[in-house]
């Protein structure tokens, strides 16, 4: 058995990131002109958004934030962020998010997060099956090592 070949894993975490940006992307387009069109007729905005960061190779998020602003010292607005807490799982509270957002958006917020479990279930057997490919290195890496003869009595 010679050291097994990483790119198809590799290749699959860089997959399950575009899709997720894609998604993101996808829902920020729609939500930015929405809002736009909100604030011109006086209109309900939205401060909820999704987002995904990759931080390792092998360590994706993908989570929803509510956004809000605060003056700068200097003028001008800040914008923050707070998590929206998500239990156990792959998928977010319905209620919780829809909560924290307009009704014109609850249709594209269930479709993204639809996606969002979905790729958050595969990134979630992804990983377990990395550890396991770990370990498995680590047992055959350990088998090359010659145990020492035993001492004779």
């Amino acid at each position: 058995m010679g050291k097994i070949n990483r790119k198809i894993f590799d290749e699959e975490y860089d997959e399950i990131y575009a899709e997720a940006q894609r998604v993101a992307d996808d829902f920020w387009t729609y939500h930015s002109t929405q809002n736009a069109k909100m604030k011109k007729t006086g209109g309900e905005a939205s401060y909820i958004s999704p987002m995904v960061r990759r931080t390792t190779d092998y360590t994706i998020k993908i989570f929803w934030v509510k956004c809000f602003f605060t003056k700068k010292p200097c003028g001008g607005f800040q914008r923050r962020t707070t998590h929206i807490k998500k239990k156990k799982g792959n998928i977010y509270n319905m209620a919780v998010l829809l909560k924290a957002a307009p009704a014109w958006e609850h249709d594209s917020i269930r479709m993204a997060e639809n996606e969002f479990a979905f790729l958050r279930a595969r990134l979630h057997h992804l990983t377990r099956i990395g550890n396991h490919l770990r370990l498995y290195e680590e047992v055959m890496a350990s088998k090359k090592v010659q145990a020492p003869e035993p001492a004779e009595f």
